[in-house]
C-alpha cells in the first residue's frame, strides 16, 4: 500500500519545446534494454522546477509570485545533454541540462526567497524527461546523448504544479499560471 502525498512546486513552463521525437524513440529503445519500468513526462507537462514549496496556503503568496513574474521579461534558455538524478549509476530520473543564465538564477532566487529567506542552496536547473520506477544504471543508455543539443526554450511563464505521489510514478497537474512580462509604467 502506498502513502499518498501531495506537494506543490513552481516551475518554468517548457511545454512549447519542440523535441525531436526520433531522439526519444531511440532513447526509449535504449532504456527498454535495461527495464520496462520507466515513464516519459507528458509533453504538455514539461517544465523546469524552480522551487518546491513548503506546506502553505498558496493564496497568501499569489500576488507576490505574480509581482515577480510581472517584473521578469521572457528569456531564452539553451538546453543540452542528458543525465540522471541522483547520478548515472543510480538513475531515478533522466533530465535535460538547462543553461543556468543570470535571468534564470535571479528569477529562481527571488521565488526561493519568498518561501525560504535563509536558503543558501545552490540551484541546478534541469528539465525532467523520464521517471524510473526504481534506481537503474543508465550510463550506457545515456552516453550517446551526453552532448545532444536541444532547441532553445523561450521561458514565458511560471506554473504552480501540484505533484501527487503514491503509485509507481508521481502525477503532476498545473494549478496556476503567472506570465513573465515587464509591467509598463
Amino acid at each position: 500500500m502506498f502513502i499518498i502525498e501531495t506537494k506543490q512546486f513552481l516551475a518554468l513552463d517548457a511545454q512549447s519545446l519542440n523535441l525531436d521525437k526520433s531522439t526519444f524513440a531511440k532513447l526509449r529503445v535504449s532504456l527498454k534494454k535495461k527495464t520496462d519500468e520507466f515513464k516519459f513526462v507528458d509533453m504538455d507537462k514539461l517544465c523546469i522546477p524552480l522551487v518546491h514549496l513548503p506546506e502553505i496556503d498558496i493564496d497568501l503568496f499569489k500576488d507576490k509570485i505574480d509581482s515577480i513574474a510581472q517584473s521578469t521579461p521572457p528569456f531564452d534558455l539553451k538546453l543540452s545533454g542528458l543525465s540522471a538524478y541522483p547520478d548515472l549509476i543510480q538513475g531515478r530520473m533522466i533530465w535535460i541540462g538547462v543553461q543556468n543564465t543570470r535571468e534564470l538564477r535571479e528569477l529562481q532566487s527571488q521565488l526561493e526567497a519568498l518561501f525560504y529567506p535563509e536558503s543558501e542552496q545552490e540551484y541546478k536547473p534541469t528539465l525532467p524527461l523520464v521517471r524510473m520506477r526504481n534506481h537503474h544504471n543508465v550510463t550506457d543508455a545515456l552516453s550517446p546523448y551526453k552532448s545532444t543539443k536541444f532547441p532553445v526554450l523561450n521561458a514565458q511563464k511560471i506554473i504552480l504544479y501540484e505533484m501527487t505521489s503514491g503509485g509507481a510514478y508521481p502525477a503532476i497537474k498545473p494549478v496556476l499560471e503567472f506570465g513573465l512580462t515587464v509591467e509598463l509604467p
